[in-house]
């Protein structure tokens, strides 16, 4: 009997969750780190959260450098961590992508734009 399993396939999902951010269908909400915004799907029984990894690497010249990536976790219906997706499971951009937009969202950009420009036209 096999007991190999397949490698997971997140690509789906990632490109559903930011499909559906577009579209206006997923709300995320900031949380108390301001690199980090959550949601839920399902009824409460999963959830996402969108944060900024710290990475430290070495550079081209032998020195450690520190950076930012994005990293989207999956969670449990009492916020625990299932499974960790990065940059690296899926094609490239995409998690990037998914946190510009769930950042856009949760900051409520658009509409904060909207009224900067509102405010600077009544000058």
């Amino acid at each position: 009997m096999n007991n190999e399993q397949e490698p997971l396939n997140f690509e789906p999902l990632v490109k559903r969750l930011i499909e559906k951010s577009k579209a206006g269908k997923l709300d995320w909400k900031p949380t108390a780190d301001r690199k980090s915004f959550v949601i839920s799907v399902g009824g409460g029984n999963t959830g996402f959260k969108i944060r900024q990894e710290q990475i430290s690497d070495i550079d081209q010249w032998g020195n450690w450098e520190t950076y930012d990536v994005p990293r989207l976790d999956m969670l449990d219906e009492k916020g625990f961590l299932i499974w960790k997706i990065s940059r690296k499971d899926v094609s490239p951009g995409l998690i990037d992508e998914l946190y510009k937009l769930a950042q856009r969202i949760a900051n409520k950009v658009d509409d904060r734009l909207d009224g900067a420009i509102e405010a600077l036209d009544d000058l």
